[in-house]
């Protein structure tokens, strides 16, 4: 079997339509932006009839790319080597958000579960990123990785869209009819978080943004305004 030999993998799921909308880009057989295929397998090992199994969730015509988009890939720490067994020319794209917020949104998904000081702990650790994107590094080299920041995303999608066309090696001069759309509109509210709460995620998420600004320099933190706020 031929191994695709560019996929799409990301933490958030913002700019999804906007990529799947050019015409080298093929939408994956069962039309879902999140298959968490190696999720589970942390309990097992991978097998040749696994990886077959996953490639033919990708068929697409010749000179297409496919992919999907996992919220978690990046954050499990079985995942990536796995996923460079599946599919050794793996593209891999990275979009990170003010931490804070991306917290927010994770404590308000997690009002609808009994279980929310588990959940809680792991959406703090999901936003620690500095050593999540070194082990990404680590396992596909840094030229396989696109860092996006969703602030850039949101402020100016259609120079980041470009920018992900050309890494992925696709025709960057295209422009999709929803480039302009908001990426990633909130459908709902978020929960507002007690002040001496986010002071204290703000000193818990500090030293790792400095250290991820310091190794990735496209993440620029006066966009993460909730981070930086004194």
């Amino acid at each position: 079997m031929n191994i695709a030999k560019k996929w799409i993998l990301a933490t958030v799921l913002a700019g999804y339509q906007q990529i799947v909308a050019h015409p080298e880009v093929f939408r994956p057989k069962l039309g879902m932006k999140e298959l968490h295929f190696f999720h589970a397998r942390v309990f097992r090992e991978l097998t040749q009839r696994d990886i077959e199994r996953y490639h033919r969730l990708f068929p697409r015509p010749r000179g297409a790319i496919t992919g999907e988009w996992t919220p978690g890939y990046m954050a499990d720490v079985w995942t990536p080597s796995l996923l460079k067994r599946a599919a050794p020319d793996v593209r891999v794209l990275a979009i990170l958000r003010d931490p804070i917020e991306r917290y927010r949104s994770a404590a308000t998904h997690n009002l609808q579960f009994p279980r929310t000081g588990e959940l809680h702990r792991d959406a703090y650790a999901m936003g620690l990123y500095h050593n999540q994107l070194r082990r990404l590094v680590h396992v596909f080299g840094r030229e396989r990785i696109l860092v996006l920041q969703f602030e850039r995303c949101r402020d100016d999608s259609l120079a980041e869209l470009r920018r992900t066309y050309a890494f992925l090696g696709i025709d960057d001069g295209f422009v999709p009819p929803n480039a302009e759309r908001l990426v990633n509109p909130a459908w709902r509210a978020k929960v507002e978080l007690p002040t001496d709460i986010v002071d204290v995620l703000r000193i818990g998420y500090s030293e790792d943004a400095r250290e991820l600004a310091r190794d990735f320099p496209e993440i620029d933190l006066e966009l993460w305004t909730t981070l930086a706020a004194r």
